[in-house]
């Protein structure tokens, strides 16, 4: 799995935009309701409209990581 960058460029398909759209990977403030708030988490960002569109697995994986740390450290 490539390491993503903020910065880089993808395509994903934007629900907002209902079709595929350019992206750049950009850091923003994501909320998984119980789960809480991720602050500054690689995400797609719609070139087009400015929306999240998509998340890459490696933030999830690097999130998911980061909270069995924090769980196994309390």
């Amino acid at each position: 799995m490539a390491k993503i960058n903020e910065g880089d460029k993808s395509t994903t398909l934007c629900e907002t935009c209902e079709e595929w759209a350019d992206a750049t990977i950009l850091p923003r403030e994501m909320a998984f309701g119980e789960f809480g708030t991720v602050k500054s988490m690689l995400v797609d960002v719609c070139d087009k409209c400015g929306n999240v569109a998509s998340i890459p697995m490696q933030s999830v994986t690097k999130e998911l990581n980061a909270r069995k740390k924090r769980h196994v450290a309390a």
